[in-house]
């Protein structure tokens, strides 16, 4: 089904719109990647700045476009980050950002989790595990303009299921886009009452706040 989808709609790279994939080699190599991971005191880093057209609309189509293949555009220099910044800490527990109810709905998959899979592929020890639950009274981080009113939505906005095989193991929690890293900590605090080894928490872009 999917080649014949491929011969009906070929992929075309985001970049120069060549119809080989969803990002040929030579546009990856016009993305630069952050020259200062963001928030790295607190272990929270993007690769990409969300400002790149090329990053920015391979994300849209994820997202808004529900092309869920894009997500493996990001497996592998996803997955080079982290085995390079935590190879002594494997296995690897992924745990994807939970969405809203409403996008759930409306897009078929998280692509957080997605991108979860991504990575996974490139390493037989990573776990990915959906155990973050987003609390039903949680809004939208896209209905926040404010960094106060983001982190205000989301200072406890989840709690875990089934976490306790958490305890000494590293965790990465995985999202598309991170903004003011509210989302991040709130699931790193409610992470954190089961012990883990280390928590730290990677996405594909950071977006500036407008």
């Amino acid at each position: 089904m999917k080649a014949l989808l491929n011969i009906i709609f070929p992929e075309k790279c985001a970049g120069c719109g060549e119809k080989s994939s969803y990002l040929c080699l030579s546009c990856r190599k016009k993305i630069p990647a952050l020259s200062v991971q963001l928030l790295s005191k607190e272990n929270i880093f993007s690769l990409y700045p969300y400002r790149n057209e090329i990053i920015k609309k391979l994300l849209f189509q994820l997202k808004f476009k529900h092309i869920k293949d894009i997500a493996f555009v990001f497996g592998e220099p996803l997955h080079n980050f982290i085995f390079k910044e935590f190879q002594e800490d494997f296995p690897i527990y992924l745990l994807p950002i939970p969405q809203t109810k409403i996008h759930a709905k409306k897009r078929g998959f998280n692509q957080a989790h997605a991108l979860a899979e991504a990575i996974a592929a490139h390493n037989k020890n990573y776990f990915i595990k959906d155990i973050l639950v987003r609390k039903d009274v949680v809004s939208a981080q896209t209905s926040f303009k404010s960094r106060k009113d983001r982190e205000n939505n989301m200072r406890d906005g989840f709690f875990i299921e089934n976490g306790e095989f958490l305890k000494n193991n590293t965790v990465v929690i995985i999202d598309d886009i991170v903004t003011t890293g509210s989302t991040m900590r709130a699931g790193k605090r409610a992470l954190e009452k089961f012990s883990p080894k280390k928590i730290s928490c990677i996405s594909v872009a950071y977006q500036e706040l407008s």
